[in-house]
């Protein structure tokens, strides 16, 4: 048994809820889902629910207004109507009178809407003023406006929403997309405009004046004796009814009858005549109203204007234009005036200035005259002056180019241990270059000088034309002095050592020479284009250059013997090849 218990799982089991516990869970609450659909739905009917009442409540503003609006109109139809003329109509008037609904009554002197707004009645002008009358309801909501128009559209002559006719300018009819236009735009305000035939000219009743009858005169009764005896008055039986009797006229009282035993007077029975019969009354006549009516002229302009004048004129009915009277009869011409005049003195000439063509420039001026005549009217454009002319357009491109070319050379040493030249070329190029301009806006361009020409530049390599290098031959130097004189010559050449030549000719100087070969006069000459001397003489007398040195005889100082150092090199690479020393004596001479 103890072995089975330690082989169950060792997960806790939940246990299962009992059908009580899941009862009493029931019982107690909605779960959180259960909650959320609850809210849900409340929130749903609630906006349902105040979407309808805002819809039922405007619906009935609407139609409480429609009765206070027909009920209003009706009153000042039959109160201000009978007179005539709106004119003196007012909401203060109104409420005084007591002839306002007692809805609209909000205040002493004015109404006011079920909307808030306040409604004012004013006189209107239909032909004339005072003709008609409007009352004006103001804060009137957008939703609101057009149910509130189309309802009461039938009775009034126009509506007008925001001071937008929404009747009277569409043929007589209600135009609703106006009507929804003017409520969407307007600022709530809607005019009532109402216009009667009782005072646009129908036909008034009146009764003839019906004066009382005349009362008829009745003859008094004779008055009884006077004097004698009067026996006891007998029984007097009921008098009958009489009718109206004159009065009888004053007397001056009797003198005073002496007292006697009353004698009854004999009973005379008086009879009353009957009553005049009166007349009937004849019934109501009709008199045709007063029929006022409008009159339109067109009147010619002055001299030196054209155009029209429209004047017009009323015929009105009674002395006070403004006051109607339906039982003037006959109408009385008003004044003429102006409706319209479009006169307006004839102007003079005007011009004008228009733009060039696409491409140009400048402008074009035209003039034109006024024809005064009639209606008047301009006469056509002429051409004045035309200054367009085609805009300076520069090349493409603008600028030009010019090029020189040359071939360049260039001489170059030969290698080290050679002689000779070597000769190179090469193209070389220069550019000058040049630009268009506009000398004016219009016109053609121009090109501008040349600039200066820039340096050369090659656009080749450098080409060898001559190579003359080749390696110098093995030479023989002789270097050695010639004895002359600046008159007879020289006396010949003496290799090494020169010793003066005592002999008729005065020899006036010595000259140093070296060569690699000698002339035909067997003097030694040296190609200097290869080899180049230096010398160097420690002579007082030697003026010596880089290739000779020339030694004037000096026997002052020193004992006569000059030494001159003699070296031959070659150019190509400054080698040694010759080196001597020459030694002249001048000793002998």
């Amino acid at each position: 048994m103890l072995k089975c218990m330690t082989n169950l799982p060792s997960q806790r089991m939940r246990p299962s809820p009992s059908r009580l516990s899941s009862g009493v869970r029931s019982a107690l609450g909605f779960g959180m889902l259960e909650t959320l659909l609850t809210l849900t739905g409340l929130t749903v009917f609630s906006v349902v629910a105040i979407a309808s009442y805002q819809h039922v409540s405007a619906k009935a503003k609407v139609s409480d207004e429609s009765e206070n609006l027909r009920e209003l109109s009706t009153r000042v139809e039959n109160s201000f109507g009978l007179l005539g003329t709106f004119a003196g109509v007012s909401a203060n008037v109104i409420v005084r009178d007591g002839l306002a609904p007692e809805r609209l009554t909000r205040g002493d002197g004015w109404l006011t809407n079920a909307w808030g707004g306040r409604v004012t009645v004013e006189p209107y002008t239909v032909t004339r003023f005072g003709d008609g009358f409007s009352v004006v309801h103001h804060q009137v909501p957008k939703r609101s406006c057009a149910d509130f128009v189309a309802v009461n559209a039938r009775d009034p002559w126009d509506v007008q929403v925001s001071d937008v006719s929404v009747i009277r300018n569409h043929g007589g009819r209600l135009d609703l997309q106006t009507l929804t236009d003017a409520c969407a735009n307007g600022d709530g305000r809607v005019a009532f405009v109402y216009h009667t035939g009782l005072v646009a000219g129908a036909a008034v009743t009146a009764s003839p004046l019906q004066l009382p009858p005349t009362p008829t005169s009745i003859t008094p009764p004779a008055s009884p004796p006077v004097g004698g005896p009067v026996g006891p008055a007998g029984p007097v039986g009921p008098a009958a009814p009489v009718g109206p009797i004159n009065p009888a006229p004053s007397l001056s009282p009797p003198p005073p009858a002496p007292v006697v035993p009353p004698t009854p007077p004999p009973v005379v029975p008086i009879t009353t005549p009957p009553p005049p019969a009166t007349p009937p009354l004849p019934p109501p006549t009709t008199v045709a109203a007063c029929m006022e009516s409008s009159e339109n002229r067109t009147v010619s302009c002055p001299a030196g204007s054209v155009g029209q004048a429209f004047q017009s004129r009323r015929h009105h009915c009674g002395p006070d234009p403004l006051v109607y009277e339906a039982w003037a009869g006959t109408t009385t011409a008003g004044p003429w005036t102006d409706t319209s005049n479009t006169c307006m003195p004839c102007p003079g000439p005007e011009s004008r200035t228009l733009a060039c063509p696409t491409g140009q420039l400048g402008e074009i001026q035209e003039h034109r005259s006024f024809v005064c005549s009639g209606l008047g009217s301009w006469g056509s454009w002429s051409l004045t002056t035309n200054t367009c002319a085609p805009v300076c357009v520069l090349p493409t491109p603008s600028s030009q180019t010019e090029d020189e070319f040359q071939s360049a050379s260039q001489r170059l040493d030969c290698p080290i241990g050679q002689v000779g030249d070597i000769y190179q070329s090469r193209q070389e190029q220069r550019t000058r270059t040049r630009t268009a301009y506009c000398p004016a806006p219009t016109g053609s361009f121009t090109w501008g000088g040349w600039s200066a020409w820039t340096s050369w530049a090659p656009i080749t390599g450098w080409v060898t034309t001559s190579d003359t290098c080749v390696m110098p031959p093995s030479a023989t130097f002789v270097s050695g002095c010639d004895f002359s004189h600046y008159y007879y010559g020289r006396t010949g050449f003496q290799d090494t050592n020169c010793d003066w030549d005592p002999s008729a000719y005065w020899q006036d100087l010595a000259t140093v020479m070296v060569g690699n070969s000698l002339d035909a006069n067997g003097f030694p000459v040296l190609d200097s284009a290869l080899y180049r001397v230096e010398m160097t003489s420690v002579w007082y007398g030697a003026n010596c250059s880089a290739s000779a040195c020339v030694v004037y005889p000096d026997m002052i100082n020193g004992d006569g013997r000059s030494s001159t150092r003699v070296r031959v090199y070659r150019r190509s690479d400054n080698t040694l090849l010759h080196e001597n020393v020459v030694e002249i004596d001048f000793s002998n001479q």
